[in-house]
């Protein structure tokens, strides 16, 4: 049996600071990477959010009211501003957060004892099992995290940007047909890394961000940022944004050519 105690107090150390960014002066955008953990609601809170949530969470283009004018039936007025998702994608781009690798190990034997007691008196430990992946993830990241070089964006400035453009959040499956060629070969590149650091058995969340298309107007081609799920934390890489037709399957199928 370890010392839990022992543990915690080396985690916590003496310092309230328990974050760490790189290439930011103003502090995180949104939940924090601790290197030092206060405490386990901290760490938690900080740490934690089930990946199926984040495609659901973080699009919130309409405020409440206008969600309950929607509901009730009324027409809406969208004072968005148009514009192309490759016109404003930096406008999503943070710095990556920077986590102590030397703490890791010890977090992960405290998560994984809490989720045994807990579970045994039949607690909800969803929590607890999304920092564990997270943590074993980050485990890694010395060896793999060279491979992720892409920017990343954080739920709150997506939603910000939706809010702010006439824009909207939509699943890969029903729109990926606007996906270049040069997507799909980031596609490919950040699959190659996600295995290594999480295996095949788990996949990411794949989102696009494109162009608002009101449903009585005739589909056009949806220009989209394209968005995956981290191992390591609850953000998101940005594998590009285009402006092009897909090539090849667009010429022989639109453009009978």
């Amino acid at each position: 049996m370890f010392s839990l105690k022992g543990l915690l107090k080396k985690l916590r150390g003496s310092s309230e600071s328990d974050v760490s960014w790189k290439g930011m002066d103003n502090g995180p955008s949104f939940g924090s990477m601790p290197t030092v953990t206060s405490n386990w609601t901290t760490f938690a809170s900080t740490n934690t959010q089930m990946q199926g949530d984040n495609s659901i969470n973080f699009i919130n283009s309409l405020g409440a009211s206008q969600l309950s004018s929607v509901a009730k039936g009324k027409d809406i007025e969208d004072l968005r501003i148009e514009k192309k998702p490759v016109e404003i994608v930096s406008e999503i781009m943070t710095p990556e957060p920077v986590f102590d690798v030397a703490k890791i190990e010890d977090q992960i034997r405290i998560v994984e004892w809490r989720i045994k007691v807990v579970e045994r008196y039949h607690g909800d430990v969803d929590d607890e099992k999304q920092a564990l992946r997270y943590l074993k993830a980050r485990a890694k990241w010395l060896k793999y995290g060279k491979k992720f070089t892409w920017p990343i964006a954080t739920n709150e400035l997506i939603a910000k940007l939706i809010s702010t453009y006439k824009l909207e959040n939509v699943s890969f499956r029903e729109y990926a047909k606007n996906v270049p060629l040069e997507a799909t070969i980031e596609l490919e590149k950040f699959g190659a890394a996600w295995d290594l650091v999480m295996g095949k058995e788990r996949q990411p969340d794949v989102r696009l961000i494109v162009g608002y298309i009101p449903p009585e107007k005739k589909p056009v081609k949806k220009d989209p940022i394209l968005l995956v799920t981290s191992p390591f934390g609850n953000w998101w890489y940005i594998l590009g944004a285009w402006d092009k037709e897909v090539e090849i399957v667009d010429q022989i199928v639109y453009k009978g050519q």
